[in-house]
């Protein structure tokens, strides 16, 4: 009859109604999403697989009360504590290691934002980290997929605005990133904009460490930390920069 036929036109419009509704829902909650997702700071240092936040109460229980020298870094800089007689080069200036393993830019800029630099008033900080950025093991660490050169040296600039706002006294040296085997290009185009960040030292013992445009198998271990040769390359040009 014409109201059953009535009554299945309703019925299936008021079906069709409910689907529509229910695609918009889930349209919204995506729309919503994707704009928080990109809403989300670069940076985060909860990202990366490698974090090791408990690492911070040991470097700060290490800590020498009153340390004139900082180092600020990733495992580069973590294997001082391998090398006491090299370390043992910065003993007047009673220095003090935060490197720690994996780290990257955001996770370094936790480290300050966490207790690295407080309670002390240092005449040197020596930051080298973005080697892990650039390594592109971690592509989720960043909300694209691979960070660029740029978002790297933006890392690093707000890395340096973190230490200079805690201690505005210290002279910042900022390392150029050592050589990186198959990442060369990376690494280079990473330097070239760091290399002008202004207030601070930059200082790069890249040509140094190379040998015929790759990584000196006599100052790496495995493409990527340094040998003894190449930690007394950097004692080196270090002291040489600082006194």
């Amino acid at each position: 009859t014409r109201e059953d036929i009535e009554r299945a036109y309703d019925a299936g419009f008021a079906a069709l109604a409910k689907r529509l509704m229910y695609c918009c829902f889930l349209g919204f909650v995506l729309l919503v999403s994707v704009l928080f997702w990109m809403r989300r700071p670069i940076y985060d240092p909860r990202a990366s697989l490698v974090f090791d936040p408990d690492i911070q109460a040991i470097r700060l229980a290490q800590r020498p009360v009153d340390p004139k020298l900082v180092f600020l870094g990733d495992s580069i800089t973590q294997r001082w504590e391998y090398r006491p007689q090299i370390w043992s080069r910065f003993a007047a200036y009673s220095p003090a290691n935060f490197g720690a393993g994996g780290d990257r830019v955001p996770n370094v800029i936790w480290r300050v934002e966490n207790g690295a630099l407080d309670g002390i008033h240092p005449e040197f900080i020596v930051v080298l980290v973005g080697t892990n950025d650039v390594s592109g093991d971690d592509s989720a660490f960043y909300r694209r997929q691979n960070p660029t050169a740029a978002a790297i040296a933006a890392g690093e600039q707000k890395l340096l605005a973190e230490i200079h706002e805690k201690q505005p006294q210290s002279r910042i040296i900022l390392m150029g990133l050592f050589p990186r085997r198959n990442r060369m290009r990376q690494i280079e185009a990473v330097n070239d904009r760091i290399r002008s960040i202004a207030g601070v030292t930059y200082l790069n013992i890249d040509d140094a460490l190379r040998l015929n445009g790759e990584y000196n198998p006599a100052f790496t271990i495995d493409g990527v930390h340094l040998t003894d040769a190449g930690y007394a390359i950097w004692a080196d040009r270090l002291l040489a920069a600082i006194r």
